[in-house]
């Protein structure tokens, strides 16, 4: 969330996790501006930067760590953030963690067109958002902005990962996953799967056709919380 941390604390997280765990970890950054960000912001007492700068901050902080995990030393000059001979990353010797960069603007597709390996789309908030656009239609748009945001920067669009979080409500009957997903009516959208592991297979097989490369899975459980851990909801995804 670049809205409420510095791009030179991003950079140093990252590449202490980088160093721990070497090709195991993917740095994933966003304007901050979502109802999560705004939600962290007020919770934690960060000030949270203004909608006419935050973009141009997270397009800094892209910018900055693609000097910083590049060079011993870094002078940078961006809109909102300005460097001058600071640490690059100092044991990492060139290696930079992928870069996931999360939104759906056009704004935001344009920074991941520059800088991004990875792309969340966050269709699991908008879709519902504009009641005239279907699924389908939600990714078609944006996949062939992001395409031809790519050429204007002469990208191969194939080199950008695009991944999407689904939420589930997975069961071995209908009637149960409706009840799952009755305690979870604020996190459920037209992007969430309801039902048996051969409606989770089938709503997999939509989203590759729509060019999703990769899906996070969010299970949900009749607590009303997410349940990542819970061997009941793997063994029926296995």
């Amino acid at each position: 969330n670049t809205a409420t941390r510095r791009a030179q604390d991003i950079a140093r997280f990252a590449a202490s996790i980088e160093g721990l765990f070497p090709d195991r970890f993917i740095l994933g950054l966003g304007a901050g501006r979502s109802r999560y960000g705004r939600a962290v912001a007020s919770a934690w007492g960060y000030p949270l930067r203004t909608s006419g700068d935050h973009l141009a901050y997270l397009g800094d902080t892209l910018a900055y760590l693609e000097q910083y995990f590049r060079e011993p030393t870094v002078t940078f000059s961006g809109a909102c953030l300005t460097l001058e001979a600071a640490e690059g990353s100092p044991f990492l010797a060139g290696r930079r963690p992928p870069m996931l960069v999360a939104g759906h603007t056009d704004d935001v597709l344009r920074l991941v067109a520059a800088h991004a390996d990875l792309w969340e789309g966050m269709a699991v908030w908008q879709i519902g958002a504009r009641s005239e656009e279907t699924r389908n239609e939600f990714f078609a748009r944006t996949h062939e902005t992001l395409r031809h945001l790519c050429h204007e920067v002469g990208r191969d669009p194939a080199d950008i990962t695009i991944c999407q979080t689904l939420y589930i409500a997975l069961a071995a009957s209908q009637r149960e996953a409706a009840s799952i997903a009755a305690q979870h009516q604020s996190n459920l959208t037209a992007l969430s799967c309801v039902g048996t592991p051969i409606d989770l297979a089938a709503t997999l097989r939509e989203l590759s056709a729509s060019g999703v490369d990769e899906v996070q899975l969010v299970p949900l459980d009749l607590s009303g919380r997410a349940a990542a851990s819970d061997l009941s909801v793997i063994q029926l995804i296995g």
